[in-house]
């Protein structure tokens, strides 16, 4: 099936799986390498990949190849104001509201993540602990060989700044040294935010055995149009990160080259 860059099918219609994400801008680490920012070719996303299952495998280089988790459809979406006549216009509408894409792998010595996610409106007012109450992303990994598991969020601010936050940590790490060391780039082009992130392998006890052995990965993109007190809604990979805490559904995903 072949689709536009942003997950549309050729006739103008919504594909199974789609999604997008958000940026921000930084003086010096907010200009993405001009790679990165430069617009999305049709050759270079031309298919959507599959439905994550519970076991996947992918390459290590996130450049120049499909996402690895496409956000668009309605069932990966969760609405706080559906119902209400009178808070209908802070429901989803479509990919062109709120989509994400994502890419997990490793650059260097690093868990390199990139994502893009279309909003019609960008708002985050919050601090880096409360970034999930607007416009922001969560994510979780979660090694079998450690005593629990990493909770980091990323957004981009309404001055265009980067923020990172670090809310869970296995046994044995500190949250506060894990955010010191999460490199975020970010920037917004129209109305794509793309996130550019790098986790140190050894800020988080991983190796290249971890990350070929596998662990689990989930995502969230919380969607906040800055028409009320807090967030719109989200679209997520699967449940368990907004809300109950429950991880045994998270994809696991293993790192190779090839």
């Amino acid at each position: 099936r072949t689709v536009d860059l942003m997950g549309n099918e050729a006739d103008g219609r919504a594909a199974d799986g789609g999604a997008v994400f958000m940026i921000s801008r930084l003086p010096s680490a907010l200009v993405l390498e001009r790679a990165q920012m430069a617009d999305l070719r049709e050759d270079d996303l031309a298919t959507i990949p599959p439905p994550p299952g519970k076991s996947m495998n992918v390459l290590a280089n996130v450049q120049n190849r499909e996402p690895d988790f496409v956000l668009n459809s309605s069932e990966s979406v969760r609405n706080l104001y559906a119902g209400n006549p009178e808070t209908v216009a802070r429901t989803w509408k479509g990919p062109s509201d709120l989509s994400a894409r994502i890419w997990i792998g490793r650059k260097e010595e690093s868990l390199h993540l990139r994502f893009a996610v279309r909003d019609d409106v960008e708002s985050q007012r919050f601090s880096s602990a409360q970034m999930y109450l607007g416009d922001s992303i969560q994510f979780i990994v979660q090694s079998m060989h450690q005593n629990g598991n990493f909770e980091f969020g990323v957004a981009r601010n309404d001055q265009g700044d980067p923020l990172v936050h670090v809310w869970i940590v296995p046994a044995g790490f500190d949250a506060q040294r894990v955010t010191r060391q999460v490199q975020l780039k970010t920037g917004r082009k129209r109305d794509i935010t793309w996130y550019d992130v790098r986790i140190p392998l050894s800020a988080i006890g991983f190796d290249e055995q971890t990350l070929a052995g596998g662990f689990r990965f989930n995502a969230i993109v919380y969607d906040d149009d800055g028409a009320g007190a807090e967030r719109d809604g989200w679209i997520e990979i699967v449940p368990g990160i907004a809300g109950k805490k429950e991880y045994s559904d998270a994809p696991f995903v293993r790192i190779g080259d090839k």
